[in-house]
């Protein structure tokens, strides 16, 4: 019987094909890979994995270490053979099984780290579930469940953090800090933050361990990653959701922290088309269609960038950034997009864009290391200073009488990778108090967005906000920090206690011995809802920005404009053709509960 069914999947899929994208499907006999929209070519989407693969990356060489409150099932067929036992620690038992401690229930929350682990490398034609981005890497497991009673061990935490830097390529961390829900917010534990850099700066030989972050998953709640520790640190790469449907989920956190996106199923939606499913692998050695969120886009990420580190062995922690502001896809008219001074194309939701795998291994393929970064830290002398709650209070710097900027000859930031704000202070009503910040160049970061939760507290202590989005600039010149009421009121106001400034870069040109391909991708979009309004010409650096800097654009997670880019004709939805499409996935899906049946 199950050969008929994946007989008649094969033959429907084929014929699906001819009337959708025109371009290759790769060929597997996986049998929940027609599910998989964002390798199979089909439905309108890709991030040109085929691609890659076709060029022989397919992760042989890589690592991934599956850092997880739940572990992983290490004896899953879908990743069995890949397990490296050197690797992976369990921080409760001190051992290095990351099986997880409850497999009862195979599609609850313990089998989050073993669908992390199918969606970056499961096998290929082995005939079981899913194929993974980077099907020929190999994973070791980190576990690390505590319980609601079992508060963490910083010291302890962050020896797991690091653990085996020297093996783990790339540390896969699709989880956030608790404190992101309470007054204790954007504080990673020093032993915890020296661990992430000590791994960043000395793994992989020296040229430093991947860490790479879900952005998260309150969106809907006006969350921000900008409250999340390890999103904005430099030394991660924090990563977020666009849908099948070629718009971000309505479950994506904006930071101006966010590096890129890869596609993932929106949570928050339902199953009713196979873009709105994300298969994976599952406990007892099970098959899920339901994972997705932030989580499952960073596995994917993982994948990818498995890939690239099999292009070039070489690249640094450093490079891998570069590559990705470099090489990402910014072509969706469905988000706010600005352009900074350096020419980059960025968004508060979407990063520097969707991850290429073809443009990414193309580019690393022969590029040069950056050169030495450099840290500058802003010592200012700050006296505290009342935030008005109507008026903006604006705090400025000119960087260009700084002696020197930090450095002396060859020691001068001359082309910016990080920011990082720090800032002391007390609100009235803190939720409705947002800070952005304005380059010499004319850019624009928002830092601190307005939202609805953390309503329980005022102050705000030596919290850190990082900013990617003036990469490439040059720092010299005048800074403006603006903080802002989004809902003015004269009863609401505050006191800046103090605030401070740290740039990341280096003195000479990174892209001097460097020539990139552009992004490929084509983006199908079609409209559904009026396009948003575009500023005028006196912000020439914004695109389709449709509201102020200091309100939320909502509206742009879940509407998309006519499609504009002269690359992507003729333009067409990524939800047609869902009549074979949804034959095929009842055909799946009986597979699929065959095989658990």
């Amino acid at each position: 019987m199950k050969a008929v069914v994946v007989f008649f999947l094969t033959l429907i899929c084929q014929w699906n094909n001819v009337f959708a994208a025109n371009t290759p499907s790769p060929s597997f006999n996986d049998p929940l890979f027609p599910l998989q929209f964002y390798l199979n070519e089909r439905y309108g989407v890709t991030m040109n994995i085929h691609k890659a693969w076709e060029k022989g990356l397919t992760g042989k060489g890589v690592t991934i270490c599956i850092n997880d409150p739940t572990g992983v099932e290490k004896d899953h067929s879908e990743i069995a053979s890949k397990f490296v036992v050197e690797g992976s620690f369990d921080y409760k038992t001190n051992s290095s099984d990351p099986t997880p401690d409850s497999p009862a229930l195979y599609d609850g929350p313990f089998s989050h780290g073993t669908a992390m682990a199918g969606l970056a490398l499961a096998k290929a034609n082995n005939g079981k579930c899913i194929v993974g981005v980077a099907y020929d890497a190999k994973f070791s497991g980190i576990k690390h469940y505590l319980g609601s009673s079992e508060p963490a061990n910083p010291k302890r935490f962050a020896y797991m953090m690091e653990y085996a830097h020297h093996i783990n390529d790339i540390y896969l961390c699709s989880w956030g800090p608790l404190s992101i829900y309470s007054a204790s917010v954007g504080y990673v534990e020093e032993p915890i933050e020296a661990a992430i850099k000590n791994a960043t700066e000395k793994g992989r030989g020296g040229k430093g361990s991947i860490y790479l972050f879900a952005a998260g998953n309150s969106g809907q709640f006006n969350g921000s990653c900008a409250f999340d520790e390890y999103v904005t640190s430099i030394y991660t790469i924090g990563i977020s959701v666009v849908t099948g449907k070629n718009v971000g989920s309505r479950q994506n956190m904006a930071c101006s922290a966010v590096h890129a996106v890869t596609y993932a199923r929106d949570l928050s939606l339902g199953l009713k088309y196979p873009h709105d499913r994300m298969p994976s692998c599952a406990l007892q050695n099970k098959c899920i269609e339901n994972d997705g969120a932030s989580s499952g886009a960073n596995a994917v990420a993982a994948g990818i960038l498995a890939l690239v580190l099999q292009a070039n062995s070489n690249l640094g922690w450093r490079d891998v950034q570069h590559l990705v502001a470099r090489s990402s896809c910014s072509k969706f008219s469905s988000v706010e997009w600005k352009i900074n001074k350096a020419g980059l194309r960025y968004s508060d939701f979407f990063g520097f864009g969707l991850l290429d795998a073809d443009a990414l291994t193309t580019n690393a393929k022969n590029w040069t290391n950056v050169g030495q970064h450099l840290e500058c830290v802003m010592t200012l002398p700050n006296t505290p200073k009342r935030i008005d709650g109507v008026a903006t209070t604006t705090e400025i710097v000119d960087l260009s009488s700084w002696p020197n900027l930090c450095g002396g000859e060859g020691k001068r930031i001359n082309f910016l990778e990080h920011v990082v704000m720090r800032f002391s202070l007390n609100f009235t009503r803190r939720t409705n108090l947002e800070i952005e910040v304005e380059s010499p160049g004319g850019s624009i970061s928002v830092l601190l967005r307005s939202g609805r939760i953390m309503d329980s507290f005022q102050e705000i202590k030596n919290l850190s906000i990082m900013s990617l989005q003036f990469w490439g600039e040059n720092p010299r010149g005048r800074w403006q920090i603006r903080l802002r009421n989004v809902k003015p009121d004269p009863k609401q106001n505050g006191t800046l206690y103090n605030w401070s400034m740290k740039l990341y870069g280096t003195a000479n040109d990174p892209m001097a011995g460097n020539t990139v391909v552009a992004s490929q991708i084509k983006i199908n979009q079609t409209s559904t809802a009026s396009p948003p309004t575009t500023m005028s010409s006196s912000t020439p650096n914004i695109e389709k920005q449709s509201t102020p800097y200091f309100t939320k654009p909502a509206s742009l997670l879940t509407s998309t404009d006519p499609c504009t880019d002269k690359n992507s004709q003729p333009c067409g939805s990524a939800t047609t053709k869902e009549p074979s499409v949804m034959i095929a996935a009842l055909l799946v899906s009986f597979t699929f509960f065959s095989n658990i049946f």
